[in-house]
């Protein structure tokens, strides 16, 4: 019995074929990461509301990377005064020094 698959469960399935095919490998990730990229592009492209969306997004998420890479960054000694800030995980810094 073939199996009939509608058109929105075809996109995922043209888009982790691949994927299984090749047992997951690296290089199969990175052209699955690739092409996933310039399938939701052209995805915004053809929704401009998507495309808002995903831009106020991505601004969002780039400025929380920065916001951690800064902490982390700080934690590990290399802020701005030379001092490392408590090591207590992500959350040291949110927590009041100790007396």
């Amino acid at each position: 019995m073939v199996k009939v698959i509608d058109h929105d469960n075809q996109f995922g399935v043209d888009l982790l074929a691949p994927l299984r095919n090749e047992k997951f490998s690296l290089p199969t990730w990175v052209h699955f990461l690739g092409h996933s990229w310039v399938m939701s592009l052209a995805t915004a492209d053809a929704n401009s509301s998507l495309n808002r969306s995903w831009t106020y997004r991505m601004l969002l998420v780039t400025l929380q990377g920065s916001l951690l890479w800064h902490r982390l960054r700080r934690q590990a000694g290399g802020g701005r005064r030379g001092q490392p800030a408590p090591s207590k995980g992500l959350a040291g810094p949110l927590q009041p020094p100790a007396e």
